[in-house]
């Protein structure tokens, strides 16, 4: 079930900054007790990264949400792999947040790979626009995540997943340690 990326870009605008920092004022660094979330995404779809924790949030699936290099440049970011890799090796789950930006980018496949080369958990997050679904070529060897309304007028949001030995079945998820 891909997610319409209009729903991700309403959902931005309930984003707060201050409740996914891993470094605090003065340089103090915050320690985390939730699970690590790696998300990757291409530079033009920072806004929908911020719908998509809001929405995961929303869900219950509270976690630490590692995303920092949204600002970089496709060339700054060249600089900064070795720093990314340091980085998904530190999440406990990875996270391809796929649009159409994504699925080209550079950076964003060669982080896939590398996740699956570390043997990462590993979900791709389908979205869609009005006519047109956006998923990697290699979607079918990960499981998915996607989130959609548990309840519309009260606002409420389920996560679900589906992994790849069992395509067929969508499972609710309630925390981020089911991920």
């Amino acid at each position: 079930m891909a997610i319409d990326q209009r729903l991700l870009l309403w959902a931005a605008s309930m984003y707060r900054e201050n409740e996914n920092l891993e470094f605090l004022p003065r340089g103090r660094v915050r320690h985390l007790t939730k699970r690590r979330v790696y998300v990757s995404h291409a530079t033009e779809a920072f806004r929908m990264v911020e719908g998509f924790i809001v929405l995961m949030r929303s869900a219950n699936i509270d976690a630490y949400y590692d995303w920092s290099f949204a600002s970089l440049t496709d060339e700054e970011r060249s600089k900064e792999s070795i720093d990314e890799h340091a980085r998904i090796d530190m999440a406990d789950v990875f996270v391809f947040l796929a649009t159409e930006q994504s699925i080209q980018a550079k950076h964003c496949l060669e982080e896939l790979e590398y996740a699956d080369m570390k043997d990462r958990s590993i979900y791709i997050v389908p979205t869609k626009t009005s006519n047109t679904y956006w998923s990697p070529s290699t979607h079918k060897r990960f499981n998915e995540l996607s989130i959609e309304f548990q309840s519309r007028t009260a606002g409420r949001f389920v996560a679900r997943i589906r992994e790849k030995e069992r395509p067929n079945l969508w499972i609710p998820i309630s925390s981020a340690k089911q991920l």
